[in-house]
């Protein structure tokens, strides 16, 4: 009998065996209706030879008179059971002729009829063991049967799994995890069987997990779910990210200090319920940890003690800090401890909101963190320190900075970022690939001039209309990095036409080794011809934005796309 899917074990969900491929629940159905017709078919027959059997005993004890009375001695007859009958009344000799003869044929007619019925359910109940190689099936129509013949039979099935080593499905995963990440694929591939269940328990398929995506139900985010995982997966742990997390407590965080060690990355963004003594706890018992994301977090988890002693423990190996979107207290404290992490290469301290506004240690800085590489200060109000000229003069710099963002909405806060700030900040970062200035109103021509960036890629310094330089600072950057460049945000800035065309063809002068792709001038003076200039110099235009430029006629006030901007070079190029 065929075990149910439901009571089969998880390996027999893909292994069939070859008497499941013979005894299928549909087989099973069509047999139990053979054993019921084959049931009525012998008590039919079981009735025609007892009707037989009478008739014969009623002509045994009738005697020879009475056969005489049926049929004649002259003409004998073999009857359907062999007895011999024969003829002595004329009379009745058409009588018992008939009579007889049409016994015997019902009785040879019923008989047939269950011969051939019951040899054929009789071949139909042969076992697919008695059936000679040679005779036996090939192929079968439909998926189920088709499947279970290849998957061959179950003890077949088992010997391959039993052979094949798990480390062979590891490395498998391994690849799919690097590709996809841990979750929901181990999730998913952990239903398969128990073989590749068994497989997906391995800790280094768990090295780099995120739980911060909608696979995780919101109710899952607990800190029952994080200890199970903490004791059962996460031995080799090295990053891993809990954003929004809501109902996580310093329970949970006990549990992932405590059982993983090797923790390099950790991010609690929108953690909540977070205390500041779970955040010291993992400073405390995770000494390999060097990337530290506690953004949009609650004000006690980055009080000024906190953010102190993290950052004594984490400090000589620490490389990324997020203190992003929060409200900070005792800004000088926070830049000291942050000047004293030699290995920091990411610093983020955008959309931060202080009492007063804090006055940015420039120097400071630029020697206790040779090696930053990213700067963020999108949304916060902060300005220059204070520093001598010969400060300024014996500073390094930041020789390895390779994106600075300073973009302000003046909307919100005022911008404190001025020619000072940028020249001091940048005077060593020639290896600047993205510089963000939107909404710095407070920046001259002088101050783009002096910048010694050259193989810009990504520049953005739209909605400074009240800026007090004219295209000038703008030309100088674009002829610096027009090889380099790929982005460039000039939108919402009034000037001259005259300005913004010379601009313009200094952007598309070197149509053989531009390299830009996107492009916004939404809100300006361009005109048509300016847009054809730059349609023939950048052959690599990937988006072109012109909307709300009242220069061009209608039809051209729109986002281009690569399809649409092509249309647009072969109407008016």
């Amino acid at each position: 009998m065929v075990r149910s899917r439901s009571e089969r074990s998880p390996i027999l969900n893909i292994v069939e065996s070859e008497h499941d491929y013979i005894s299928s629940p549909e087989k099973e159905e069509k047999s139990q209706e053979e054993v019921e017709y084959s049931s009525e078919v012998e008590d039919e027959e079981k009735a025609c030879l007892k009707h037989d059997h009478d008739y014969t005993e009623l002509i045994s004890e009738e005697g020879p008179s009475n056969v005489d009375n049926i049929v004649s001695e002259n003409e004998p007859m073999q009857s359907g059971r062999g007895k011999t009958i024969s003829k002595n009344d004329t009379s009745n000799q058409k009588k018992g002729k008939s009579s007889l003869k049409s016994t015997l044929q019902e009785n040879n007619t019923l008989s047939s009829a269950a011969d051939k019925k019951n040899k054929k359910t009789a071949k139909k109940r042969v076992r697919f063991e008695d059936i000679p190689e040679d005779k036996k099936p090939i192929e079968r129509k439909g998926k189920r049967a088709k499947s279970r013949m290849d998957a061959g039979s179950s003890e077949e099935g088992q010997q391959w799994g039993q052979r094949l080593p798990v480390e062979v499905i590891v490395n498998m995963l391994q690849f799919a995890v690097a590709d996809q990440g841990a979750v929901p694929l181990l999730c998913r591939v952990a239903k398969v069987c128990h073989f590749w269940y068994e497989a997906t328990k391995h800790p280094s398929l768990w090295r780099h997990v995120d739980l911060s995506t909608g696979h995780v139900l919101p109710n899952a985010r607990s800190d029952k779910t994080l200890q199970w995982l903490a004791e059962n997966r996460f031995s080799q742990l090295r990053s891993l990210n809990l954003s929004h997390w809501v109902f996580l407590t310093r329970q949970g965080i006990q549990h992932l200090a405590s059982r993983c060690p090797t923790l390099q990355h950790i991010k609690l963004f929108r953690c909540g319920n977070l205390t500041a003594e779970g955040v010291t706890m993992l400073a405390d018992r995770c000494p390999n940890l060097v990337n530290f994301d506690l953004s949009g977090v609650k004000s006690h988890m980055v009080s000024p003690t906190c953010v102190k002693y993290v950052l004594e423990k984490t400090g000589p190996r620490l490389k990324e800090l997020n203190l992003s979107s929060n409200k900070l207290m005792g800004a000088p404290g926070i830049f000291k401890c942050i000047a004293s992490c030699p290995q920091l290469e990411v610093l983020d301290l955008s959309n931060c909101h202080f009492s007063s506004t804090p006055l940015l240690p420039i120097e400071v800085l630029q020697t206790g963190c040779p090696r930053l590489r990213v700067l963020r200060l999108a949304g916060t109000d902060i300005a220059a320190g204070n520093a001598t000229l010969a400060v300024q003069d014996r500073s390094p710099g930041f020789p390895e900075l390779r994106e600075v963002s300073l973009a302000s909405n003046t909307l919100l806060t005022s911008t404190s970022v001025n020619n000072d700030f940028i020249c001091r900040l940048l005077k060593t970062s020639y290896k600047l690939k993205l510089l963000d200035l939107r909404g710095c109103s407070n920046i001259s021509t002088a101050g783009l001039q002096s910048l010694p960036v050259t193989c810009l890629e990504l520049f953005f310094i739209s909605n400074t209309s009240n800026i007090q330089y004219s295209y000038e600072g703008i030309e100088v950057i674009i002829q610096k990095c027009q090889h380099s460049l790929v982005e460039v945000d000039l939108s919402w800035n009034l000037y001259e036409d005259t300005n913004l065309d010379r601009t313009l063809r200094k952007l598309s002068s070197c149509r053989a080794s531009s390299q830009l792709k996107v492009l916004s001038l939404s809100g300006t003076c361009v005109t048509s011809d300016m847009v054809r200039s730059v349609l023939e110099g950048c052959p690599h235009l990937t988006s072109l934005n012109l909307t709300s430029c009242r220069a061009l006629p209608r039809g051209m006030k729109q986002l281009f796309g690569e399809q649409a901007i092509a249309d647009l070079r072969r109407q008016i190029c």
